[in-house]
């Protein structure tokens, strides 16, 4: 005599073992996304370090006695690379490293520097699939990021916060770069610790970039 099939009671227990199950695995694996990003950002400013390190912006004199080669001359120190953290108009935040590398204030593709691993440009404020989406911080559900220095601790305005590198490992900051003629007058060079607070909901993690340029996770 052939057994017959499930009843009915044996099929709600099966539910009721499978759907507890689930919810054990999904309470058992935590949201490490937080960690991820504040990786991400720590790389990008090594990354950016070891970029300048290896790459001499210096331009002491110009090749001619034109405009644009004289303006050249004067405002060199835009061509450092530079990792900005900007944030969008809906509190968005991304990562960019570029360099400006024909110094008319307007960032081009090619100024971008592209991620070793992937070969994406790193800009996060732009979402064509030649970009490394790792830049976009919103992908890790980051929701604010602060930075503090000597104390007093800053946000992050539409203008973006930058770190610029030299080839001597020196690092400035700019809490207001758009691009424009006042670069030099708001650059600033590090000399002592910053730190990045980044946030995801009530959890945050602190990233810490020294005066030589290193960074790494605060523990």
């Amino acid at each position: 005599m052939k057994r017959p099939s499930f009843t009915l009671l044996e099929l709600i227990i099966v539910i009721i073992v499978i759907a507890i199950l689930a919810f054990s695995i999904n309470i058992s694996i935590p949201d490490n996304r937080l960690q991820v990003a504040s990786d991400v950002i720590k790389n990008y400013l090594n990354y950016t370090r070891s970029l300048a390190l290896k790459d001499d912006k210096f331009i002491p004199f110009p090749k001619n006695n034109t405009s644009i080669e004289t303006n050249k001359s004067k405002k060199w120190f835009r061509r450092f690379w530079q990792l900005k953290i900007g944030k969008t108009s809906n509190n968005n935040f991304f990562i960019q490293v570029y360099t400006d590398s024909d110094l008319n204030g307007s960032i081009s593709v090619n100024d971008y520097a592209k991620n070793p691993l992937n070969g994406k440009y790193i800009d996060g404020n732009y979402s064509a699939s030649t970009a490394d989406r790792d830049a976009n911080l919103s992908n890790f559900g980051i929701t604010n990021i602060t930075y503090k220095y000597k104390g007093t601790e800053y946000n992050i305005t539409s203008h973006g916060f930058h770190f610029y590198f030299d080839n001597y490992g020196n690092v400035f900051i700019n809490k207001n770069d758009n691009n424009n003629s006042n670069i030099f007058k708001n650059m600033k060079l590090l000399t002592s610790n910053i730190e990045l607070n980044i946030t995801q909901n009530n959890k945050s993690k602190i990233i810490v970039i020294t005066p030589t340029g290193y960074s790494y996770i605060k523990k």
